[in-house]
């Protein structure tokens, strides 16, 4: 799924801080 790589994406920056 392609939609996958940005769902992950979105999550990892919600949880992770962003540097």
């Amino acid at each position: 799924m392609a939609g996958a790589s940005k769902l992950q994406d979105l999550l990892a920056r919600s949880l992770l801080p962003v540097y």
